[in-house]
C-alpha cells in the first residue's frame, strides 16, 4: 500500500488566510466608502440649497447681507461647486 504524499506548505495555508483576510478588509472598506460617499454628497447637496436660498436673497435684496457675508456666500458657493465636481471626478475614476 502506497501512502499519499501531500505537499502542503504550511506557509500555502497561511498566505490563503492572509488573502482572503485583505479581500474581506478590502471589501468592507469599498462598503464604507460608498456610505460615507452618500453621506458627503447629502451634506453637499444640504449647503449648496442653503446657498441656492442665500444667494437668491442676496439677488432679491443686495443690502440683506453685509458685503463680508456676501463674500464668505460666494466662497462657500465656489468651494461647495469645486467639492462635487471633486467627488464627480472620484466617481469616474473609480470606476476604471
Amino acid at each position: 500500500m502506497e501512502s499519499l504524499s501531500l505537499n502542503l506548505d504550511p506557509w500555502e495555508s497561511i498566505n490563503c488566510l492572509d488573502d482572503a483576510h485583505r479581500q474581506e478588509g478590502i471589501d468592507a472598506g469599498y462598503k464604507d466608502g460608498l456610505i460615507s460617499g452618500k453621506e458627503a454628497g447629502k451634506r453637499l447637496g444640504y449647503y449648496q440649497a442653503c446657498l441656492v436660498v442665500l444667494n437668491a436673497a442676496i439677488e432679491i435684496e443686495p443690502d440683506c447681507f453685509s458685503s463680508r457675508v456676501q463674500e464668505n456666500v460666494r466662497q462657500m458657493d465656489e468651494l461647495i461647486q469645486f467639492l462635487i465636481l471633486r467627488m464627480r471626478v472620484f466617481r469616474i475614476l473609480w470606476r476604471f
